[in-house]
């Protein structure tokens, strides 16, 4: 008898808690007041709006998880240069990250060349002067700085 408490235990402590997994998922969009939509000051990639179309969010930045175009609303929208893939590097993931848009290199005005162009706005944010000097990498410049 003791048994039988403890598996219906378990079945519905399972069931419930994936009932509550896919409610996450699942955005319902109520009537849309603005004033109580939180305060984006400071978006490293840019401001989008929510899957509600209501308040404006930072959108995720290079490597972050986020959600593909017509998918589910859990993580969010990349930013500018950024587009939201599956991933590659993980069997049977499904998962899917924000990556660079451009996969050539850039050199800055630092003289530092950069992997992709995402690498060296990720770094605007430490010096707001850095800018694209050069699309490709620097003549002679033997060193790439990598964002970890």
């Amino acid at each position: 008898m003791a048994g039988r408490t403890e598996l219906s235990l378990v079945i519905f402590a399972c069931l419930f808690f994936q009932f509550s997994l896919s409610q996450d998922l699942n955005v319902t969009c109520g009537e849309c007041d603005k004033s109580v939509c939180p305060s984006v000051d400071s978006c490293p990639s840019g401001v989008v709006s929510d899957p509600c179309g209501c308040c404006d969010v930072c959108a995720r930045v290079l490597g972050e998880l986020c959600d593909l175009e017509g998918g589910s609303h859990q993580f969010g929208t990349c930013g500018e240069y950024l587009t939201c893939a599956a991933r590659s590097d993980l069997q049977d993931s499904q998962e899917s990250t924000c990556q660079c848009q451009e996969q050539m290199p850039v050199c800055g005005t630092d003289k530092v060349t950069y992997p992709t162009l995402c690498d060296l706005l990720a770094k605007v944010k430490d010096n707001p002067e850095l800018e694209v000097a050069v699309r490709g990498p620097l003549s002679g410049s033997p060193h790439y700085k990598v964002t970890p």
